[in-house]
């Protein structure tokens, strides 16, 4: 029944309400929630039960809810009609609890629908008569109070599940069937409380796993007392029940997730950042993650079909592919923790494996220091076969073009051939068609022959080649001929254990050389963007391997043989690598060696001479100099800190002459060397004189102009040219034999006659004694001490000339003048490290001394000032303690170590050198008392301190002893303070951290004898 626009009455077999539209809904309170959920329940049972009434009220109220005709009208079926038209029983629960009532019930709880219990007149009733008084009724009888609980039974979508049996617990265990609309009802019930649980579940299954069968869209309802649970084919439950209220139970199948991992059919590159597209029960679409994995997560249970976008290389390239690839999914439990990983498709991947500092200048020969990181390459084999294996050999740029891209070539093909143990390949780099400066020889048999396992036990005095003969049962006559080489070739070939022979059909090496084309920066790292040309860079003699996928290949294709400059192969090769491995010659553990370097305190070409200062030649790239002098007291000096080591003295010269020639005069330059640094004046002045240029005169009478101002020497020739004025060495002579005495020369006057002989190269070195006492700080007994201290590696063969065997610019490069290669260094062997020099006197050319990979090389640059500071001070504690006989060792603010022991009274005297300007001393207890500390350090500083009563003054004191005093040094801060009361506490004075007259007076005695302690 209708009453007005706004209300509808609804009759039901018990009571009838009325129900009003409220055009806007509104918060409802308590009372209306209640009645609200009253009303909602009446709608659900009596449109269950057919009620016509109750459907024709419900129809009208969604009429007016929409403003007009119902959506849901059709639902209703007639109103004059059964309740719901010709709705099959099956459809009674989908009307009940879904679509009309459910938008009812939001309705109500929206505040759009209000209830009113009202009492309403009949329409047949007439008001003008009043009904008769009637008794009072008597009272009812009490009642138990009871309970009813109803639970409904829906699947993931909403839909009914009906025909099960809900397992109560309320008054003791109770059954009851679910209902067509899936409801289960227990009524009567005196506990308060109850709960439910589905014991049944083949019953259960048997109900949903036809649903099951294929994923359906839809969500269930959302209503209060709603409990979603999964359904593993177990029973379910039990669940708590509110009483008089509905209870919903959502039943849902076990979802999962589909978490992938893709690489590519070798498992080594990523698909990541890909785009994907999955296919199955439900629909996916997305990008993978820069790991290649994708992941999805509430995914219905069944068969997944993943298609994989892949593109190749970037827009534009030339050599850009577009691919998709399919691969079968399947769902995992929401709980796993990895991913399914899947191998799928071919990626035109490269592994590049960069074989850095294993070649000699100019030589393709792989040297034994590589070996043992060349041994890593059968891991690379293993992982990339099978594969397209390109070897690329590169040249640094110190020769020209087309000898680099030869070399480069040879390189590549000489590595190709190591790697496949092909002998006949590299005994053909011995032949006479190989140019001279290439061509392998004794230098590499020795090379060979040195890394054998055995080699260390071969007798000193047995030459290598015999010895490799002997052993391996050859033909013994100590010549390396194509037996033995061939047999050495192999015996090297086999200690990588890493070769392709092993990868026959499944690895193809191909070799191409790059020249000098491509050389990297000083770091290794990338290209060389602005290389320069003529560059000596060992980084830049190396071959590289590019592991390519066997599907694609190399990509893009070699250029041929070699690749020309700015070609864009090479750039792509390295840019398309997915992972890169550098293989470094091990760190060299063997003997090492310091040299010291007369590398710029050059010879003219064909002199023995060495002169007193740089020529300053004009040629590009050379350079100002040292002088001798610096040269021959950093070479004292260096003996004098590391005491026990033996020199050698070795002369080289440049390619400018023939081999006999050059071996010859690198020799005299070794012995002139040597005579200066032991100060033979009789052997200087007769190689001197027996191996000179003019211009070697003229050059040393300048700087003796220049030089000895004080003694004035007027004998300044002017430009420096190849003819000698006698008049000029007239005025040396006649000034010499004045000077005699002020130069410390014992010998007698030189005759004053304008030609230089023996007797005035003997002058001239007198003049070398006094500059280097000057450099030194030393007096004539000074030098003689230092001189004193000299030990050699072989007394024998104090100096040797190696010729032009071991140059440092343009290797093989023959008549080519270098100032740099025209030079003398000076070795410090270890004790015990010393090499056989007399296997070296007979061969230089493979000499130890010089030999790849045998001693680790350490360079000591010429210094700058050679002379020293003579420190003497008693380091001492308040508590004046002293440590005598104690080792100590001293170190500079640049790095210079120096070490002794300290007298009977504690005393540490030292040499520093003079540009010391602080120090850390360390001393060491020679019978420290237990628990007591054993290691003293002080910080101390050279200079003249600031007086003790000032903040600069105090602060300088405080850092000595090793105080931190924060980062200010001239004025105060907290840390001084704090420095300052430590002092003041370790001093016995009253800790303020103030700077008062008593804690200067202690501070003063700072400059005289240090406080020790640990610093």
């Amino acid at each position: 029944m209708v009453l007005g626009l706004d209300a509808v009455v609804v009759r039901t077999p018990f009571e009838d309400f009325v129900v009003k539209v409220r055009r806007s809904g509104s918060a409802i309170n308590g009372e209306e929630r209640r009645l609200a959920d009253w009303a909602a329940s009446q709608f659900r049972q009596g449109i269950e039960l057919g009620d016509s009434g109750v459907a024709t009220a419900a129809r009208e109220l969604l009429r007016r809810l929409e403003g007009g005709e119902s959506a849901f009208s059709d639902g209703f079926g007639d109103a004059e009609g059964p309740a719901f038209g010709g709705a099959s029983a099956g459809s009674l629960p989908e009307l009940a609890f879904g679509g009309p009532v459910a938008h009812l019930e939001n309705a109500l709880f929206a505040g759009r629908l209000v209830v009113e219990r009202t009492r309403i007149s009949s329409l047949t009733e007439h008001h003008e008569l009043e009904p008769p008084e009637l008794p009072p009724l008597p009272p009812p009888p009490p009642e138990a109070s009871t309970h009813t609980f109803e639970v409904r039974f829906v699947d993931e979508v909403g839909k009914a599940i009906s025909g099960i049996d809900a397992e109560f617990t309320a008054d003791g265990p109770q059954t009851r069937a679910a209902n067509a609309a899936g409801i289960a009802l227990l009524e009567g019930v005196v506990a308060a409380s109850a709960n439910v649980a589905v014991l049944d579940p083949d019953a259960l299954a048997k109900v949903l796993d036809p649903r099951w069968e294929q994923f359906r869209p839809g969500k269930p309802p959302k209503e209060s007392n709603t409990r979603e649970v999964v359904f593993r084919g177990a029973e379910l439950g039990p669940f708590d029940l509110k009483a008089e209220v509905p209870n919903t139970v959502v039943i849902k199948p076990p979802l999962g997730k589909l978490f992938v991992e893709l690489w590519d059919h070798t498992g080594r590159v990523k698909h990541a950042n890909r785009t994907y597209k999955i296919t199955g029960p439900q629909a996916f679409e997305g990008t993978t993650d820069g790991n290649g994995r994708l992941l999805h997560e509430g995914v219905f249970p069944g068969d997944y079909q993943l298609s994989l976008g892949l593109d190749f290389f970037e827009e534009g390239d030339p050599d850009r592919t577009m691919d998709i690839v399919e691969s079968a999914l399947v769902t995992l439990e929401p709980n796993d923790g990895q991913p399914q990983v899947r191998l799928i498709a071919a990626v035109p991947r490269s592994v590049l494996a960069e074989l850095k500092l294993f070649f000699n200048t100019n030589k393709a020969f792989l040297l034994p220091t590589a070996l043992p990181s060349v041994r890593l390459l059968r891991r690379l084999y293993e992982e990339n076969s099978p594969c397209k294996l390109l070897v690329v050999g590169h040249a640094d740029t110190a020769a020209g073009p087309a000898y680099n891209d030869a070399l480069s070539l040879e390189r590549a093909r000489a590595t190709v051939a190591y790697l496949k143990d092909d002998v006949d390949e590299w005994y053909a780099f011995y032949g006479e068609g190989i140019a001279a400066p290439k061509r392998w020889g004794k230098v590499e048999d020795r090379l060979m022959i040195s890394a054998m396992p055995n080699f260390a036990g071969k007798p000193r005095a047995e030459d290598p080649v015999h010895w490799y003969q002997r052993t391996r049962k050859l033909k013994v006559d100590g010549v390396a001929g194509q037996q033995t080489r061939q047999a050495l070739i192999a015996e090297y070939m086999s200690l990588d254990g890493a070769s392709l022979q092993d990868f026959v059909g499944e690895i193809d090496a191909i070799a191409h050389g790059c020249g000098e084309n491509f050389p990297l920066e000083d770091d290794g790292k990338g290209l060389d963007a602005a290389p320069a040309n003529g560059k000596r860079d060992p980084l830049d003699r190396r071959v590289e391997l590019f592991f390519f996928d066997d599907e694609f290949g190399v990509t893009p294709p070699p250029p041929g043989s070699n690749s020309k400059p700015g070609s864009r192969e090479y750039p792509l090769w390295r840019k398309r690598v997915v992972e890169k491995l550098v293989l470094r010659p091990e760190d060299n553990v063997g003997p090492k060696v310091q040299f010291v370097e007369l590398l710029d305190a050059h010879f003219r070409t064909d002199s023995a001479v060495v002169l007193p200062e740089g020529e300053d030649p004009d040629q590009q790239g050379q350079h100002d100099a040292f002088s001798a002098a610096g040269f021959v007291a950093t070479v004292l000096r260096v003996n004098e800190e590391q005491p026990g080591r033996g020199l050698l003295v070795a002369g080289h010269t440049d390619t400018a002459a023939n081999d006999t020639h050059n071996d010859e005069l690198s020799r005299l330059r070794a012995q002139v060397a040597l005579s200066l640094v032991e100060g033979n004046r009789d052997t200087f002045k007769s190689l001197a004189n027996q191996r000179h240029k003019p211009a070697d005169i003229n050059q040393i009478l300048s700087w003796v102009s220049k030089a000895f101002r004080d003694l004035r020497f007027d004998c300044d020739p002017g430009k420096i040219s190849d003819s000698v004025d006698s008049r000029v060495v007239r005025r040396f002579q006649e000034a010499f034999n004045v000077n005699k005495s002020s130069l410390g020369s014992a010998a007698a006057d030189v005759a004053v006659d304008g030609v230089v002989g023996e007797e005035t190269w003997g002058a001239f070195f007198d003049c070398y004694e006094l500059e280097l006492q000057r450099a030194l700080g030393e007096d004539a007994a000074g030098l003689a001490a230092l001189r004193a201290e000299l030990r050699f590696a072989d007394d024998t063969r104090k100096s040797l000339g190696f010729g032009e065997h071991f140059p440092i610019d343009e290797l093989g490069v023959d008549n080519f003048r270098s100032q740099t290669n025209r030079r003398v260094e000076v070795l410090f062997f270890g004790p015990g490290e010393e090499p056989d020099l007399a296997q070296t006197e007979a061969d230089v050319e493979t000499s130890e001394v010089y030999l790849p990979g045998h001693y680790a090389r350490e360079s000591v640059p010429t210094r700058k000032t050679a002379r020293v500071a003579r420190v003497s001070f008693v380091p001492a504690s308040f508590q004046n303690f002293r440590l005598g006989q104690a080792p100590f060792s001293i170190r500079t603010n640049a790095g210079v170590l120096v070490k002794g022991t300290t007298d009977a009274a504690g005393t540490v005297t030292a040499k520093l050198p003079a540009d010391t300007s602080r120090f850390l001393l360390t001393v060491q207890d020679p019978a420290p008392l237990p628990e007591f500390q054993t290691l003293f350090e002080q910080q101390y500083q050279l200079g003249v301190l600031s007086p003790a009563d000032t903040p600069h003054g105090a602060i300088q004191r405080l850092r000595m002893l090793g105080l931190w005093v924060g980062p200010e040094l001239v004025v105060f801060s907290e840390g001084t303070t704090d420095a300052l009361r430590y002092f003041q506490l370790l001093a016995g004075l009253p800790s303020t951290g103030s700077l008062d007259a008593a804690t200067a007076a202690k501070l003063e005695q700072v400059a005289f004898e240090p406080i020790a302690g640990s610093s």
